[in-house]
């Protein structure tokens, strides 16, 4: 297997081996972005003895067939060929002569995030940021402590999603995602732009010309430019979440234990489940709290509630969770909450007609709501994203969501919707009530808006 180094890809090596802790490579398709930075992942470790480095990826699955299986064997076979190293698949990580390991793993299961969080590390590598959410990043920095005489370092890549994204925030904003006035210090998180037109040598005959430069204008920006591309096609709520940042309705929310907290959810098997914490105070709704987490069953998310120590009204599981097909020991998952801590109130609601409506119905909820931006950043950045599922075969977007790392918060945010309106006894227009949305936008658009509250 052949490869040339570019010179652009010796100036990322240059930024890689710089006094900054914080380094991402951001740009299109197949810019050599990752290669270079697991081939510098495993010089470090080569340079300290029994050191331990994670490659961290999303999803696990994908983390192992990109990484373990795929880039890691190339790097090996071109940059170090005499290397030998063990691999350990019950772990998942690859040691070498020196006792070094470098682990991989997937943010989206707790009882895996545990056990890699278990170590602590010189290098963390955060491969494809775009689909990872920040509160996961900020978790796993803490592992990066382990004193073996290496400057600790985190990398980061990207395709580059939207400027709204922590990613661009971070390293080309220079801000504190969570807050706005957090200035951080530009020589710490520095990045540097490749693209696919720099790693040409290395790339199949066509691959630019035939596959990237055809692709729809929005992914041709995105993955052969590099480009922050604002705009996030087939998203439901960029609209109104711009106009929530705008009318500082994003903010720092305080719990007033004045009112009851009201928990939505939407609870996953494989996927995450995602509670939402709203307090009703007159027509304003509050969103002082999220939470989401993966491969935790019910007694973890009781202690979680109870170690919030709000004062709750009531608990809105979605249906599925009083579904007779949904059992555990004969309980269905309302059972098991309510088993678990009986003195609340649980309940299972049923199961909406037509998702479409709820979106929309969600849509003009959204003015009213005020939203933590520390503890709420991953359920808005979840609504921020959250968008229509493109056909192929008819060219256009679909009247369904597209399902992924977002969908989970954006529906227990639906739901709150919808329950939100039958708790405070609104009735939807009656042509959505028979599942129409042909005039939604009209009467959305009737909503008497007052500066940034509903009346």
């Amino acid at each position: 297997m052949s490869y040339k180094r570019t010179s652009k890809q010796l100036e990322a090596n240059k930024l890689l081996t710089s006094d900054a802790t914080n380094i991402m490579l951001y740009g299109g398709s197949r810019s050599g972005k990752t290669f270079h930075l697991v081939r510098s992942l495993i010089i470090r470790a080569q340079k300290a003895e029994k050191s331990k480095h994670a490659i961290l990826r999303y999803k696990f699955n994908h983390c192992k067939q990109s990484i373990w299986f795929d880039t890691f064997p190339k790097v090996l076979d071109i940059c170090f060929p005499g290397l030998r190293l063990k691999e350990n698949k019950d772990m998942w990580y690859k040691e070498l002569e020196n006792g070094s390991q470098i682990w991989i793993g997937g943010l989206d299961d707790a009882d895996r995030v545990e056990k890699i969080l278990g170590n602590e590390y010189s290098t963390m590598y955060f491969n494809e940021c775009s689909q990872i959410p920040y509160h996961s990043v900020t978790t796993a920095m803490t592992r990066l402590a382990e004193n073996k005489g290496l400057s600790l370092k985190a990398y980061y890549d990207c395709n580059p999603p939207s400027p709204a994204h922590w990613t661009h925030k971070t390293f080309i904003e220079h801000i504190n995602p969570l807050d706005d006035t957090i200035q951080l210090k530009e020589d710490n998180y520095v990045s540097m732009l490749m693209n696919p037109c720099d790693n040409t040598d290395n790339l199949p005959e066509g691959y630019i010309e035939d596959i990237l430069s055809n692709l729809p204008q929005d992914k041709k920006r995105r993955f052969l430019l590099g480009e922050w591309v604002a705009d996030i096609q087939g998203a439901y709520y960029e609209e109104q979440i711009a106009l929530l940042e705008k009318s500082e309705q994003i903010t720092a929310v305080r719990y007033d234990p004045a009112y009851e907290v009201h928990t939505w959810w939407d609870i996953g098997a494989s996927d995450y489940t995602s509670i939402w914490f709203a307090q009703y105070i007159g027509r304003e709704v509050r969103l002082i709290d999220f939470l989401q987490m993966n491969g935790k069953g019910p007694e973890y998310y009781v202690k979680e509630l109870k170690a919030r120590g709000y004062n709750y009204a009531q608990h809105n599981l979605p249906h599925d969770a009083g579904a007779s097909q949904f059992t555990l020991g004969g309980k269905t998952v309302k059972d098991q909450f309510q088993k678990m801590w009986p003195q609340q109130k649980w309940k299972a609601h049923k199961r909406t007609q037509n998702v479409a409506v709820d979106i929309y119905a969600a849509r003009t909820f959204l003015p009213r709501c005020v939203f933590d931006k520390m503890k709420c950043y991953d359920g808005i950045e979840a609504l921020r994203n959250y968008r229509k599922k493109w056909d192929d075969s008819k060219d256009m977007y679909s009247d369904k969501p597209v399902h992924d790392i977002y969908s989970h918060a954006a529906d227990a945010f639906r739901y709150l919707a919808v329950g939100y309106r039958e708790f405070m006894g609104e009735n939807l227009p009656p042509e959505l009530d028979a599942g129409g949305i042909g005039s939604w936008d009209q009467v959305a658009n009737e909503e008497v808006l007052i500066g940034r509250r509903w009346i």
